[in-house]
């Protein structure tokens, strides 16, 4: 299954544990009543109590930190944190969080050949979190960095990569001048969705990006025929 935006987050803190080290001392455990506003946290994010949740993930992450947990459990919440503060359009803590996330995941997740694929797959997936904070600074070129980053550590091309970040790379290159740049990706990202995800729908809203985009390039028929072929699919 692929992943969107919130899910990438989700999916994020569930899947670290088993792929990053340790701390190297032994940590403390934490109370009942921590874990408890842990799990109170996620609750509330998943309810879309964005508040309350921000508060909750801040007081969790300051009793981890105190606590000394593994590398994991903290790049976990910080990787939620920012999830929350998204939502709330706070992109410059959400920044900051995934900052200090991918800090910690790079030694264990940095491919072990240059150019290779990453490690894990949470890895890339916080790139792509950082580049729709970035979008929100309105920073096209951070993230389209970032999502460039996402891209290449998962292949650069095929199966593996992740369709929703060809299409949010395919924003940014607009937004910085690169149609035919985007063009490429929003044809990627919708054949991926079609032949990989069987998602129709992501694959529809790929293709009307492409129609804008060959718009936007002057390529006015065959922006028309894609549009035509998007607004009544057979």
């Amino acid at each position: 299954m692929r992943l969107d935006r919130r899910n990438v987050v989700l999916q994020t803190c569930l899947a670290l544990s088993p792929w990053l080290s340790p701390a190297p001392a032994t940590p403390a455990e934490p109370t009942a009543e921590q874990v408890l506003v842990a799990k109170r946290a996620f609750q509330a994010f998943d309810n879309r109590e964005l508040p309350l949740a921000d508060e909750l993930f801040t007081a969790t992450i300051e009793s981890w930190r105190n606590l000394g947990r593994g590398v994991e459990e903290l790049t976990s919440l910080l990787v939620a944190r920012a999830g929350v503060r998204v939502d709330r359009t706070d992109f410059a803590a959400a920044k900051a969080d995934l900052d200090e996330a991918i800090e910690l995941m790079a030694p264990t997740a940095e491919p072990v050949t240059a150019g290779g694929r990453a490690r894990y797959r949470e890895y890339p997936d916080a790139f792509v979190q950082r580049g729709l904070a970035r979008e929100g600074l309105r920073d096209w070129r951070g993230a389209l960095s970032d999502y460039d980053r996402a891209v290449g550590l998962w292949g650069g091309s095929g199966d593996g990569v992740n369709p929703f970040a060809l299409s949010y790379r395919g924003r940014a290159r607009s937004e910085v001048g690169d149609l035919d740049g985007a063009l490429a990706d929003f044809r990627a990202s919708a054949a991926l969705f079609a032949r990989v995800d069987k998602n129709d729908n992501q694959a529809a809203a790929a293709r009307a990006q492409e129609a804008v985009t060959l718009y936007g390039l002057g390529r006015y028929n065959e922006a028309v025929r894609i549009a035509r072929q998007v607004a009544t699919p057979s």
